[in-house]
């Protein structure tokens, strides 16, 4: 079943939807949708089944059920600053994989410098590749993107309890093998992995070092496996 998100629609009766234009053409020209056929509109807190009708070209949704959220624990995933394809890449496969709350890293070895001039219109396409992969991901909730930070300022943050730095190094404990409860947090380098000092500071912020396995992978797919492996084990509890 075709999925939207709802944010940006407007409810002009208790059972009928007006879907945003974006969504609207999408679903019509895209994805090729008849009229009287169902699909799924994200909203946070809930998920509504709607059925489509075409009025004076706007394209309205009729409300057929609705289900609420389930409860969702909180998953940081803290994401060193790569390339422009790897990181969006990346964006998308945490969303999808269960991150709840990004934080993008400004790292010493991240090879892309991001002034504040640009950071704003990067963070809305950020947003907005998020929001597409809630409706892959059949996500209720959009992550929220924190602006970008460096490492030595994340103590500013209200992070979990639980957190967990993937490092290279020997030595570290393998992710599997770790029990965090509720909530947690893990932070994936860029390219190159982290410098010696931000390991240094990750490990006095309470990062427990962990391995992602044996083999070395670029950046996107090590965030990947990352916040899918740390999903599970919360799921698990």
């Amino acid at each position: 079943m075709p999925r939207i998100r709802l944010e940006d629609s407007s409810k002009i009766d208790n059972n009928v939807w007006l879907i945003e234009p974006s969504e609207a053409h999408h679903l019509l020209h895209v994805r090729r949708c008849k009229e009287g056929q169902k699909v799924e509109g994200l909203l946070g807190d809930r998920l509504v089944v709607l059925r489509l009708e075409v009025r004076d070209d706007k394209l309205l949704g009729h409300v057929e059920w609705e289900e609420e959220c389930p409860p969702e624990r909180s998953l940081w995933v803290l994401l060193g600053l790569t390339k422009a394809e790897a990181f969006e890449l990346a964006l998308r496969q945490v969303t999808e994989c269960g991150a709840t709350v990004i934080v993008p890293l400004r790292c010493e070895r991240s090879v892309v410098r991001i002034d504040e001039k640009k950071e704003a219109a990067k963070m809305a396409r950020w947003n907005s590749i998020l929001k597409e992969a809630t409706k892959q991901a059949r996500a209720f909730r959009v992550p929220k993107l924190f602006p970008l930070v460096q490492v030595k300022d994340i103590t500013t943050l209200a992070l979990p309890a639980f957190k967990y730095g993937a490092f290279l190094d020997e030595g570290s404990v393998e992710l599997l093998s770790c029990r965090p409860k509720d909530e947690a947090a893990i932070a994936i380098g860029p390219e190159g992995d982290w410098s010696d000092e931000e390991k240094k500071m990750l490990v006095e912020f309470d990062f427990k070092p962990v391995s992602l396995g044996a083999r070395i992978m670029r950046a996107p797919t090590a965030a990947a496996v990352g916040t899918a492996v740390l999903s599970m084990l919360l799921e698990k509890g």
